[in-house]
Parts: C-alpha cells; sequence; structure tokens
C-alpha cells in the first residue's frame, strides 16, 4: 500500500519534525523497493511514480540527502554488464575458477552479485 507507505511520511515529519520515525519508514519504503525488484512484490506505474517523487523529496528535502551516481552511473552498468558476461561465459565452459575469481572480486569491492533462474543480478554497497 504505497499511499499509505507515503502517508506515514508525513506522519512522522507532523509528530513534531520525528527524524527518526522518517528513516524508519524510509527504510520501510526500502523493503518495499527490494521485494519490488527481487519480483516478490508488484505496484503500480502510478504508485511507482509516487514512490519515487516523494521518497527524492523526504531524502533530498527534508533531510538533505543526495545521491550521488550521476554521470557514471551508465559506464558503472556498462562495465558490470560486460564482466557478468564474462562470469556467464566461464561457467557455461565450466571454468569455475575464474567465475569464483571475479564473484570473489566484486564482493571485495562491495558488489553483491545474485544468480537465479532469470539471470545474474548486482547490488552495490
Amino acid at each position: 500500500d504505497i499511499p499509505a507507505l507515503v502517508n506515514s511520511f508525513y506522519k512522522a515529519m507532523n509528530d513534531d519534525f520525528n527524524a527518526p520515525m522518517l528513516i524508519a519508514q524510509l527504510f520501510e519504503a526500502a523493503k518495499t523497493i527490494h521485494a519490488i525488484a527481487e519480483n516478490k512484490a508488484t505496484i503500480t506505474a502510478l504508485d511507482l511514480t509516487l514512490l519515487k517523487q516523494e521518497m527524492a523529496s523526504f531524502f533530498q528535502d527534508v533531510l538533505g540527502i543526495t545521491l550521488e551516481a550521476g554521470d557514471n552511473s551508465e559506464a558503472l552498468n556498462a562495465a558490470m554488464e560486460l564482466v557478468l558476461e564474462m562470469r556467464k561465459s566461464a561457467r557455461e565452459n565450466k571454468d569455475w575458477a575464474t567465475s569464483d575469481l571475479i564473484r570473489d572480486r566484486l564482493a571485495a569491492a562491495g558488489i553483491t552479485i545474485k544468480d537465479a533462474k532469470e539471470g545474474t543480478t548486482w547490488s552495490a554497497k
């Protein structure tokens, strides 16, 4: 229920600018976002737009937190696609040493990869 979740952000602010409560609610929203990303939940396009707008507003305008993905996010995505393709090729050729090396080096850099039936995904910490 995205509208109720967003309403909880405002409820926290209306409770004498209760920033700890707001942060807790933003973490709840993050759980929802992760469930959606992992195909464990779905939301409508309208709810997605609402969630994006409100999360950005509360992080940036209320808490003053800005994300600095900037210009390099497309480059990082392209590089990760290449690395994951190389790992997939190694796995298909049963080159487990190379596959494990790629996974371990990414993990050491704070990047987690997850293999699933639908393909391999990655996330940075």
